[in-house]
């Protein structure tokens, strides 16, 4: 149909469908777009590459498996929805893609780089430099003004006080 998104499904190696998995969505827009499309991206480098990722949580005595056995590929300019009921491992795999947290097991390659077991420094190295975050609250300080949120997290990659304004001011006059 015309207008309508190509769709892929998430699977296990076993071939099973995820558990909060129901598409993997492709950001071809056209259906006279799709072979060309999925050529483009086969052809493109991998940005994130989950191979075997399990979490597992330990409560007492208790194990609770929040993800098992999970692969995934993302290819550069591909668009992905992770989409499921409520407890299905949605957060859990969206922490471990942002480096919030790490697999119980598994290997978890971001650019080409095996980052499952690097130290916290590391991670928030990573994170400050390849990985961004947009939350459902703003999670602004509100002693700061809107200029100082802005630029806070430059500061933290200990840019010059006046190369942070300048950036600042330059994305509060891109957003409005």
């Amino acid at each position: 149909r015309p207008g309508r998104r190509r769709r892929r499904r998430l699977q296990r190696p076993s071939g099973t469908r995820l558990p909060f998995g129901r598409v993997f969505r492709i950001n071809a827009r056209a259906t006279d777009r799709k072979a060309s499309t999925t050529l483009k991206h086969a052809m493109a480098a991998e940005v994130i590459r989950l191979d075997g990722i399990s979490k597992i949580y330990r409560i007492a005595d208790v194990e609770v498996a929040a993800l098992k056995n999970l692969s995934l590929t993302v290819r550069e300019g591909e668009h992905i929805s992770i989409v499921g009921p409520s407890g299905c491992g949605k957060t859990t795999l969206l922490n471990l893609l942002g480096c919030l947290d790490r697999p119980s097991s598994g290997n978890y390659f971001l650019d080409g780089q095996e980052i499952s077991q690097l130290d916290d420094d590391a991670l928030s190295h990573i994170r400050s430099q390849k990985l961004g975050f947009v939350f459902q609250s703003y999670n602004l300080i509100p002693q700061l003004t809107v200029l100082e949120n802005i630029g806070l997290p430059l500061f933290y990659q200990y840019a010059d006080e006046s190369a942070i304004q300048a950036k600042a001011l330059e994305l509060a006059r891109i957003v409005g």
